[in-house]
This record gives C-alpha cells, structure tokens and sequence, in this order.
C-alpha cells in the first residue's frame, strides 16, 4: 500500500513501514481526546458545539471522499478533537478505494456505525459514509445511540425496518433543519440519503463551509465549492435592473460603435461578392483569363495608411473623412492549391508562389490598390506589344492624365520587361503625393502598387511597442513554466479537481474543431496544431492553478465550478452570466466615450485611431464565418484570457505575498498591455482593468467570462444599429445569440420567482 497523506481534518499519515513481518503507521500525535469519551464525560454537546463539529466532519469526510477513500469505520472513538476544538479524522486502517470491486462485498467496520447495505453485505460507498456521519450527528445532538441492539442479527433488523426516533424528541431545542439533515443521512435507502458530503454541508444551517475550510487552513473539494454559495434567484427587481442596464448600455454601446468604427468612417457600401466580380474582371482582363485551381478573398485593414496619417497628420479631424481605402478588400487565385502552412491566408500568406498565380487589392469603392501576378516560367518566342497602362488602369477606376509621370525606383517584385511610375495626391490629402510603381511582362501586367510616403516611427513608440511585446512574451513564457511546475506539483501530490479540469479542455477543444469546420477551407498546418494545444494548456493553466484558488479564493470558483458540472440551469450560474455581461457592456461603453467622443466634444484630438477589431472583417464574409469566428473567440478570449488573469494574480499572489498588493500590481500590468502609449489612455486602461478585477474576485470565473464574451459581442463582431448596412444581416445573427444568452440568463437568474412578482416588505 503506498503511503497516504490526508491532510484536511484528519489525522496525518507521515509514513507506512514494516519491522519483522508486522506494518506499522507513523502519525500525527493530536493533543485531545476522542469523541467517544467525551460524550460518555458530558452526554450531549450543545446545539452550538455539535453544530461546529458537524461542519468540520462534514469538510474532512469531503475532502477524503474527493480523493477517492472511503473510511468505512466512522464513529465517535475514531474522532478526535484537539487542544483547539479542532475535529480530527482518524483511524483510516479498513479505508478503500471508491469502487474498489476487491473489497466491495467485505463486511468491514464497527456494526453499530455500519450501514444496512453493509451489515447486508452490499459492500460500502460514499453513501454508507453518510449512513455512519448520520449516526455520529445524531448521537452529539441526542447524547444517545440511534440503535441499541444485544446481537449483530437484532442490530441488523432494527437498521433495515425501523426508524430512529427524532432527535426532537429526545431533546428540547434541535434545530428543524439540523434534525431534517441527520433524518436524511440515516434514511434505509442508500438512494434517499444525500448524494454527497458537499450536499449535507450546504444542508446545514448557517455558517459557511468555505469559511470554515479557510480558517483552517485547509482546502475545500470541488464539490463542496459547487455546493456553497446561494441557491436561491436574483429578485425581480435587481433582474429586470440588470437586464434593462444590459439593454439600454448595448444600444449605447452600438451608437458609440458606429460614430467611432473604422468601417462608419469611410465608404463601406459594396458587399464582399460585388468586390470578388470586380476583382475578378480586373484580372481577366489584364490578360490571365485562365481558370483557377483555387481562390480566397477578404477583408483587410490597410495600415500602411492610418499609421501614415496618424504621424503625419495632426489635425482634429483626420479621421473624419476617410478614402475608401482605408480598408482593403483582396482576392488572390492560383493554378494550384493553394497551401497555408502557417496562420490564416491572406494577401500575403502564403506568398505568391506559382506561374499565374494572381492577387489583387481593391478599396471599398472597387478601385485597385495592388496588383501582383507571377510571370509564366518560360518566354514567349514571339515580341508581344507594350502594355497600354492608360487601357488597364482605366479598368480598374483610375484616369491616368491626372497623374504626374516619373522615374521608377522600386524593384518589382517579380521579373519585369516594363516598368512604370506615377506620383498621384492622396484623395482627401492633397499635400500627401503617393508614388505609384507599376512592372509589367510580355505585355501583361505583374505589379501595380500605391507606396506611400515613408515614416519612421517615433522612438518612444517603438520602445512601447518593444516593450508591451516583450512583456507578453514575458507573461506567456511565465505562464506556461508556472503551469507546468505547479500542475506536475498538484497531478503528484492528488489536488486539483481533474474532472472539470477535463470537461474544460474537452468543450474548449470542441468549440475550435468546430470554429474549423465552419470554416472549412485554407485551414493552415498552425490550426490543427493550435487547436488541441490550446485545450491542453488551458487544462495545464487549470490544474496549476485551481487548487490555490479553491483554497485561497473558492468564491471565484463556485458558479464555475457549477456549470462546468452540468448545473447550467442553477440561479447562480444564471446570475453571474447575466452580472457579467452587464459589467462587459459598461466597459464598452467607457472604452468608445473615453477614447474617442468624450476628447472630441472637449476639443481634444482623439486618444487612438479609429476603432476596428480584426474579427470584424473575417466575420462579415458570411454565417459560416461569423459562426466560426463567434466560437474561436469564445474559446480564445472568453475562456483563455479571464484564465490567464487568474493566472497572473496568482503568480503575483506568490510572489508578492499580499493579496492586496497582487491585485494592484496586476491591474497596472493589465493596464499597460491594453494602452495605446499616453498616460491619459494609461489611466483609461488602468480604471477598465479594475472594473476586470472587481468582477474577478466580486463575483468569480463565470462572471469574467461572460464579461469578455459582453466584450467581443460589442466591440469584435459586426453589429450595428444601421439597418441599411450590407452587413446587419450579421447584426441581426450576432444579437439573436446574444438576446438568447442574456434572456436565458435573466430568466434561469429568477430561481423560479414570479417575474413580475411583487416585493416582499424583507426584501
């Protein structure tokens, strides 16, 4: 038998040995006397005593069921309690496996504490735990035995057809709830007996178990974390508060959005399959009519030019008014498969790599940006005519007599018999010339390009950027050697609560295998390989850190810790989901006034350019792709990033060694990664990163999910309050999921009250 070590509430086990043929236990020495003795000097206990006892059995007796034993011999002379009034478990000498079948017909253990099912030979489980506990209780509040039998037969019958007296009326004073509790614990069938010690302890009247575990220093099972907390529902007046705030802050929320997106600041007007005809009009005219093997489009932010216009451009509005190609829209084709090894495809990834194979960049107005082709391998024998550029760029939206003429200075990007170059003004910046280089081959056009004036970025911002990268890193590098060491730690020592730390991974790994078939095409070597990494990491994350919080936090667990055992119709679950949506739309809300429209009523530039968010553009490509990125972002930011906050307090917490101080430093961290440079944006970011910790340690893990899930709904995926857009076709599936969410939270919220119920006076 290998050594056993149970620490909470029970008697310690330091080593197992053998002398001579004959085992011996070395354990704790506990300065007190055994139950036993005690209630033969005193008779009963207190109602006040015998209820603290009961708690600290009921939270030892978890913690061994947790682990996976079964005592099998509970009674008064196998508890001891110590110098402090600290209840000890001891005696763990007839202890088994749960569903140890060697040992599941031995009859083991002291007859008068046993079970029927085990006088009967049916073996022992958690139940017969409980049947034992049930007797103990009964007798510390009665000061008398439940059954009093001369013989094991008599014993024996009177257990499996008679029911014990009630307490009450053995002795004036028992609280109804405790006598209900000890009346359920001794019932005959295992089946109407409580499910789980963590179920009794929730029974039991007042007091908190997780308290108790805390104070003492040890640490609560996942089971009695699920039990604890409030059972009952939000009253109907906070409900429908909530749910009003959520309602009015979202179509704040979306106003704010469609006067700071980028995509409500410029021409945004043709749907993704007009651009893919244009595009594909382009090219075939420009000579490469040939059919394609395979194809992608999209959308793309062009940087290149906002990152112009923010350094060269100071003025109030300068993001006001902006060209239609601010945004891209791209379309690449090939004679072959097109092969993504690394990441998402794009206009750049993987580079062009095939003869004919073909991109083209249009703006939102269908006018072209870019154009590449990859020239044939081998020469034509014949001489071909030059390209008549006037002809091609007249195609593609441009007039080439109001372009200035020049020398080329670039290098194609591919082998060229034709180079070009014209300088051209911006559109809404006349001061702002762009060069325009043009190749071509044979003549067929290879490369048309708009190259703007160069910038160097400021050495402060270059020194942020380096720095909040090399901090991510920094965080993730931590993370990840943390999480190994500590869940190798608690996988060796039998903590962590492996089954919801599976039930996560799985459902994590789910939602990404379906965010990939969703989208089913140009799925890179990266995403299969990111795909099962991620659950793994978020079960290492998990296992790391989850028995430090159980013990340390075990209320930022509860509701999680609920819904991940499948009580996702249980009220806290419900109202958690529904506070922290409610904290996710606040935070949207002060993030677009900060940023963005507050500086600007006071007559102050801006705090960041305007706001886009990647997944927008993947997202309004169709359902499909909305669908897809919904739920990689669900897993990716929902899921993984409130577990890594948790993660970082938690490394803070060690090594700071002050609560306190930990959640101070790691809303500084959060606030420095999320800001844009300036201290005014520092001190947005630090005041929205502690709203984040509030709803962290205020509420738990659930309501920090559904705060980020508030957040990607708002600010990541396409949703607007302009009918006429091409897009809200998208708004209107985006809020239909969200509406369905938040109803159901409201509803599940209640715990069964009257929605419109009137107030009680005590509420």
């Amino acid at each position: 038998m290998p050594p056993v070590q149970l620490v909470t509430w029970s008697c310690r086990v330091y080593d197992i040995g053998e002398v001579d043929g004959r085992h011996f236990l070395s354990m704790e020495y506990i300065d007190g006397e055994d139950l036993a003795s005690l209630m033969k000097r005193i008779g009963h206990l207190s109602n006040e005593k015998a209820l603290d006892i009961a708690r600290q059995l009921v939270a030892g007796l978890s913690v061994a069921h947790e682990r996976g034993v079964l005592h099998r011999d509970l009674k008064p002379a196998n508890i001891m309690l110590d110098g402090h009034g600290r209840v000890r478990i001891t005696d763990f000498g007839l202890a088994i496996a749960v569903g140890d079948e060697s040992q599941a017909e031995e009859i083991a253990g002291t007859p008068a504490y046993m079970a029927p099912e085990q006088l009967a030979g049916k073996g022992a489980t958690v139940r017969s735990d409980i049947y034992s506990l049930g007797l103990i209780l009964y007798e510390i509040y009665t000061g008398k035995k439940a059954f009093t039998a001369k013989t094991l037969a008599e014993l024996r019958e009177q257990k499996e057809t008679q029911t014990p007296r009630a307490p009450s009326e053995l002795r004036d004073g028992i609280d109804p709830v405790v006598e209900r509790v000890i009346q359920r614990c001794m019932e005959k069938d295992p089946n109407a007996r409580p499910a789980s010690v963590a179920q009794l302890a929730q029974a039991l009247p007042g007091g908190d178990p997780l308290a108790a575990a805390i104070a003492a220093g040890e640490t609560p099972s996942p089971e009695m974390v699920a039990a604890s907390g409030s059972k009952e529902g939000l009253r109907p007046l906070v409900a429908w508060g909530l749910l009003i705030f959520i309602i009015i802050g979202l179509i704040a929320s979306l106003a704010i959005r469609d006067r700071t997106a980028l995509y409500r600041r410029m021409p945004f007007e043709n749907p993704p399959e007009h651009l893919l005809k244009l595009a594909q009009q382009i090219i075939d005219k420009a000579g490469y009519s040939e059919e394609p093997v395979d194809s992608a489009y999209g959308f793309s932010v062009n940087d290149p030019l906002l990152k112009y216009i923010e350094s060269s451009d100071k003025s109030l509005d300068r993001w006001k008014n902006l060209d239609a190609n601010a945004i891209l829209f791209w379309y690449r084709q090939s004679p072959r498969t097109i092969q993504v090894p690394i990441g998402n495809i794009g206009p750049d990834n993987p580079p062009l790599q095939y003869a004919g194979e073909a991109l083209i960049e249009l703006d939102t107005n269908g006018r072209m940006e870019k154009f590449r082709c990859l020239p044939p391998e081998v020469q034509a024998k014949t001489e071909t005519e030059p390209l008549d550029w006037g002809s091609f760029l007249s195609k593609a939206g441009f007039d080439l007599s109001q372009w200035t003429e020049t020398d080329p200075q670039s290098v194609p990007p591919s082998y060229a018999d034709d180079r070009v170059s014209w300088l051209v003004a911006l559109p809404n910046q006349p001061d702002a010339i762009v060069r325009i280089e043009a190749s071509a081959f044979q003549g067929k056009p290879v490369s048309f390009e708009r190259i703007l004036p160069k910038i160097e970025s400021a050495p402060s911002a270059r020194m942020r950027d380096l720095a909040v990268l090399i901090g991510v890193y920094l965080l993730l590098g931590i993370s990840l050697a943390g999480g190994i060491f500590f869940a190798q730690r608690n996988l060796r020592l039998g903590r962590g609560d492996r089954r919801n730390a599976k039930r996560l991974a799985l459902f994590v790994l789910g939602l990404f295998l379906l965010s990939l078939v969703f989208r089913a095409s140009h799925i890179s070597f990266t995403d299969l390989l990111l795909t099962p990494y991620t659950a793994a990491f978020i079960w290492l994350l998990y296992m790391a850190i989850e028995p430090f919080v159980r013990r340390k936090w075990p209320h930022i667990l509860v509701s999680w810790t609920r819904l991940l055992s499948g009580e996702w119709k249980d009220p806290l679950v419900a109202r958690d989901a529904l506070i922290g949506i409610a904290f996710g739309i606040l935070v949207s809300c002060i993030l677009g006034l900060s940023r963005y429209l507050i500086p600007s009523w006071l007559g102050y530039a801006e705090l960041a350019p305007p706001w886009i968010q990647l997944p927008f553009l993947p997202s309004i490509m169709g359902v499909r792709f909305l669908i897809s990125w919904l739920l990689g972002y669900i897993g990716g930011m929902a899921i993984l990033i409130p577990l890594a906050v948790l993660c970082l307090l938690f490394i803070m917490r060690i090594l700071l060694r002050n609560q306190k101080l930990a959640i101070v430093v790691c809303m500084l961290i959060y606030g420095l990664l999320n800001s844009p440079g300036d201290i005014r944006s520092l001190v947005i970011e630090v005041v929205l990163s502690s709203i984040l910790f509030y709803v962290l340690t205020r509420f738990g893990l659930l309501a920090t999910a559904n705060h980020y899930f508030a957040i990607i709904v708002t600010n990541y995926l396409p949703v607007t309050l302009d009918a006429s857009a091409w897009y809200s076709e998208y708004s209107y599936i985006t809020l239909a999921i969200f509406a369905a969410i938040v109803l159901y939270a409201f509803h599940t919220s209640l715990g069964g009250r009257p929605m419109f119920g009137t107030p009680r006076l005590d509420e």
